[in-house]
């Protein structure tokens, strides 16, 4: 009974861990003109993705426009914003 119990606590860990390893990507999308969000589980990433790389600035959310990231409830531990970006 014992190694039936720690066989499931290890699937269950090694689950969750590759739910949240870098490379897998659980979400992801535009948040302006050429700003791109990507979330991996565990770090919400904001990139500046211009050809010419143009300082960009997010789009306004407001309390009735949510960022796409809030309307799906991620739990973010972490924030990467990327160089060339202006306004968050």
């Amino acid at each position: 009974m014992k190694k039936i119990i720690l066989i499931v606590i290890s699937i269950l860990a090694s689950v969750n861990m590759a739910y949240s390893q870098k490379g897998i990507i659980v979400g992801e999308g535009k948040c302006g003109e050429d700003l791109k969000w990507s979330f991996d589980g565990y770090t919400l990433t904001i990139t500046n993705v211009s050809k010419m790389s143009i300082p960009a600035a997010m789009d306004d959310y407001t309390l009735t426009s949510l960022p796409p990231w809030i309307k799906k409830k991620y739990d973010i531990r972490r924030l990467c914003i990327e160089s060339g970006i202006t306004k968050i």
